[in-house]
């Protein structure tokens, strides 16, 4: 199994929290890697995820993202993405219907 790393830190010019996640996003690591954001994840505030030297990514990963983003949009928080993926992984997410 591929590792993965998940980092936070709060932004001085804004208060949002910065979540990093560098690694493998995919199935194998789905359980560990949701108990991880859960951990990072603020009760309050807004968030911006970074995904960056990803390895490998699949559905669960991407899915992943999108509950991530659907939980803080509930919570009436705000919630972007910086995503820099391969372009043979950007293409499979864009082909499965995800865009960035």
């Amino acid at each position: 199994m591929k590792a993965f790393s998940v980092k936070s830190e709060i932004s001085p010019s804004d208060g949002a929290t910065a979540i990093t996640i560098e690694g493998a996003l995919t199935l194998a690591n789905g359980y560990a890697l949701r108990n991880s954001l859960l951990e990072v994840l603020p009760q309050d505030g807004d968030v911006h995820i970074v995904v960056r030297e990803v390895d490998d990514i699949d559905l669960s990963g991407l899915q992943l993202l999108v509950a991530l983003k659907k939980r803080q949009l509930r919570r009436g928080k705000k919630v972007s993405f910086e995503v820099a993926l391969p372009t043979e992984l950007r293409e499979m997410a864009v082909h499965s219907g995800f865009t960035f």
